[in-house]
């Protein structure tokens, strides 16, 4: 205890403030929109700069910002256009376009269909390598590719056999519900024939001509062109005897181009070559497969 008299200490205390602390990112921030107002500055003084042109260009970007390049292009170009705001129909090469994908996509799957029912023949799986179904800008392109001791038809003959015209009955169910324009080509390999009278020419067209009889016969009526090419579209070049050259190709064509545009009326007009003499060619007795 203290005594009287006695004064009680005087305790000062001091409190010591920590630096300046962290400012955070607000600096940042504010450097960022400084940047980006001295950018905008020199954009605006480029563009004063500019021709005209440049200038209705860049204006374009601002004020209708879903233009592509190509649409302020065409925009400049024909300033008498109406505005996006105003919408646009798509050019007619655009419609016709899509149309032609559609087909495309149908040809597809006349293609899946045909490979189905081709698959429910015993026969297939030992000669599938040598039907070949593809799908290109020409149309559907099927082709019947001759291998050593598995021909379609008889070698130097017209006449096919049996699993040529199961083959052909069998597509000729699907082919004949699309209404596309058919060719069929007949090919063969550069053997020449002993007989000057019959050549590589006529037995390439008697093929294809056999061909479209069984197609005719399973319903397909919208056949547009039969052609016989001998060997001048050897399928081997490098080999002109290979078995592969001696083929048939069915053609199911698009009706429309790339651009959509129709094809060619010379296209849709029968050219058939003319048929051979009974006397030459077997007629072929045809049972269509169910």
């Amino acid at each position: 205890m203290k005594g009287a008299g006695e004064t009680a200490p005087i305790i000062i205390k001091k409190i010591k403030k920590g630096g300046h602390g962290h400012h955070g990112g607000s600096w940042k921030v504010a450097y960022a929109d400084f940047v980006t107002a001295m950018m905008a500055l020199f954009i605006v003084l480029w563009v004063l700069a500019q021709q005209d042109k440049a200038k209705e260009a860049v204006s374009l970007y601002f004020t209708e910002p879903n233009l592509t390049p190509e649409e302020i292009k065409l925009r400049l170009e024909h300033p008498a256009l109406p505005s996006s705001k105003t919408k646009m129909k798509e050019p007619k090469k655009d419609e016709k376009y899509q149309s032609f994908k559609q087909e495309h996509k149908k040809l597809k799957e006349l293609a899946a269909k045909i490979k189905a029912r081709l698959e429910g023949l015993k026969w297939f799986k030992s000669m599938k390598g040598q039907l070949l179904i593809e799908v290109t800008d020409e149309g559907l392109r099927i082709e019947f590719l001759d291998a050593e001791n598995a021909p379609f038809f008889d070698v130097g003959s017209p006449i096919p056999r049996s699993v040529t015209i199961q083959a052909l009955s069998e597509m000729a169910v699907e082919i004949r519900k699309v209404p596309n324009p058919v060719a069929i080509e007949g090919h063969t390999d550069s053997r020449p024939f002993q007989s000057k009278n019959y050549g590589n020419w006529e037995l390439s067209a008697d093929r294809a001509n056999a061909a479209r009889r069984i197609l005719e016969a399973g319903g397909v009526g919208h056949i547009a062109e039969v052609r016989g090419m001998a060997d001048v579209k050897l399928r081997d070049p490098q080999h002109p005897y290979s078995d592969s050259n001696r083929r048939v190709t069915l053609i199911v064509r698009h009706t429309l181009d790339e651009n959509g545009e129709p094809k060619g009326e010379d296209e849709k007009k029968p050219t058939k070559v003319d048929k051979p003499k009974e006397s030459e060619v077997q007629e072929v007795k045809i049972k269509t497969s169910h």
